[in-house]
C-alpha cells in the first residue's frame, strides 16, 4: 500500500503528542542535535519527530527514520 502525504502527516502529529511526554516539546532543533549527540534517546525521538513534521523546512522523511532508528536502537519505546 503506497503511503500518501495525509498518512505521513497522520504520523508525523500522532509522533508530536508522544514527544509532547518527554518534556523536550518547546527545545530547538539546534538543543536536540546537541542532546541527541550525547546518546539522548528522547532528543533523537524529538529529531524524528520535528523532520517529520517538516518544522523548519520541507519534511525529511529519510531523516525522521534516521533519527527514530536511533532511538529505537537506544531502547526508546516510543520510536519502535
Amino acid at each position: 500500500m503506497a503511503r500518501t502525504w495525509t498518512d505521513w502527516a497522520k504520523c508525523a502529529g500522532a509522533m508530536l503528542c508522544l514527544a509532547a511526554g518527554t518534556g523536550i516539546l518547546g527545545q530547538s532543533v539546534a538543543e536536540l542535535e546537541q542532546r541527541a549527540a550525547r546518546g539522548d534517546a528522547d532528543a533523537e525521538f524529538r529529531l524524528g519527530v520535528e523532520y517529520a513534521a517538516g518544522r523548519d523546512g520541507p519534511a525529511d522523511m529519510a531523516q525522521a527514520l534516521a533519527w527514530y532508528r536511533r532511538a529505537a536502537a537506544q531502547g526508546n519505546v516510543n520510536a519502535m
